[in-house]
């Protein structure tokens, strides 16, 4: 973000309880998180010196996020106010789903959570794009992590559900359409 301070402020007047006001870390940038008012954390970056994510969907980088909420039309609305993101109705997903949009560009989604889901509190979860999801697999085993789901083909490729060996969830993806690196 351009500035986090402002971004906090508005997150909290759109009803986001803040976690972490905005903070500077040296000169590499300022940091905030809040909770959104669907429950799920996020956390915002200003850059200083550190610009954050440049590089994506390339072998090893960040390829897209995803919101995972009990209130996909409240989330919209939400994000929508916050950040300008708009998005549209993902036809392949089984699940109520919105691609998100922002400045023209679709970076992640926003998917509805129904009653399978349980008492699973609203969150985010990154995909990490991967050349082949098989052997992907198998190092998240091999490093100590977990793999609950996969690989299984997607619209968007194939798709490895997984745990590292702190706990964190995260997903990895062989792009359907790879992008050269």
């Amino acid at each position: 973000v351009d500035d986090a301070d402002a971004v906090v402020e508005a997150a909290e007047a759109l009803g986001a309880k803040v976690q972490v006001p905005a903070t500077t870390i040296s000169e590499a940038g300022r940091i905030a998180f809040i909770e959104d008012p669907t429950g799920a954390s996020v956390a915002f970056w200003e850059a200083g010196l550190e610009p954050g994510a440049e590089a994506t969907k390339l072998t090893g980088t960040f390829c897209w996020n995803e919101l995972a909420t009990p209130d996909l039309e409240g989330a919209q609305a939400f994000f929508a106010e916050l950040l300008g993101w708009t998005g549209y109705v993902n036809p392949h997903s089984p699940a109520p789903y919105r691609i998100i949009e922002n400045a023209g560009r679709s970076n992640g989604g926003i998917l509805q959570m129904t009653e399978e889901w349980g008492d699973a509190p609203a969150h985010w979860i990154v995909y990490f794009a991967v050349a082949d999801a098989e052997d992907a697999a198998e190092r998240v085993r091999a490093l100590g992590g977990a793999v609950h789901h996969g690989p299984f083909d997607t619209a968007a490729g194939k798709l490895v559900v997984c745990r590292d060996s702190q706990g964190a969830m995260f997903h990895l993806l062989q792009l359907a359409e790879p992008v050269d690196d």
